[in-house]
């Protein structure tokens, strides 16, 4: 969201964000508790002191690094990748266990080499060839404009990765927070 976060405070700069990563149970506490006033999660679960908005839906994509084997194709089966080292987000982060359910369904066993927290470990470990990895695409653009990192799609699927904000039920939002919401929500499309 690098992007649009820019674009918004360029639009208000007399706005102050803090921004922090957490981990999702993390966000939904703190929501939950009012200690916040937004998250930004992928797959948004609803809760009964929680109000999700859609905001948009990640294509996920393969990524080697240039020298991988694989980086020859545009294009691969998802069964082709049956046996190749990947890495991961750790278990217990909701795209992990949508990304474990797909390779199931299609019946791909991916040896997990690394597992972490956050994408941008995900990619250096990527482009220092530990393995390859399935990730959001708006969050590679410049590693494959730099040439360090290969997109790879899937020919028999889409895989899309579901983002929300969420809030507080019952808990009003003040003018800024309203502004930000409306913001990231209209330019969703298009982010």
């Amino acid at each position: 969201l690098a992007a649009p976060l820019k674009s918004y405070l360029r639009s208000f700069p007399e706005v102050t964000l803090h921004l922090e990563f957490a981990r999702v149970n993390r966000i939904y506490d703190d929501v939950g508790r009012g200690d916040i006033d937004l998250g930004i999660v992928a797959y948004p679960r609803k809760r009964s002191t929680i109000l999700v908005t859609p905001l948009r839906e990640d294509h996920l994509v393969l990524i080697c690094a240039p020298q991988h084997s694989l980086a020859r194709f545009h294009h691969l089966s998802i069964k082709e990748l049956n046996g190749e080292k990947l890495i991961g987000f750790e278990r217990g982060i909701p795209t992990r266990h949508a990304l474990d359910k797909i390779l199931r369904q299609h019946g791909v066993r991916m040896p997990y080499v690394m597992e972490v927290d956050n994408i941008e470990t995900i990619k250096r470990a990527v482009e220092i060839e530990s393995g390859i990895a399935i990730v959001p695409e708006p969050c590679i653009s410049q590693e494959v404009k730099s040439g360090s990192l290969k997109i790879i799609h899937f020919e028999d699927l889409v895989i899309r990765r579901p983002l929300g904000l969420i809030s507080k039920r019952g808990r009003p939002y003040s003018p800024a927070i309203q502004n930000f919401v409306e913001f990231l929500t209209e330019k969703a499309p298009s982010l």
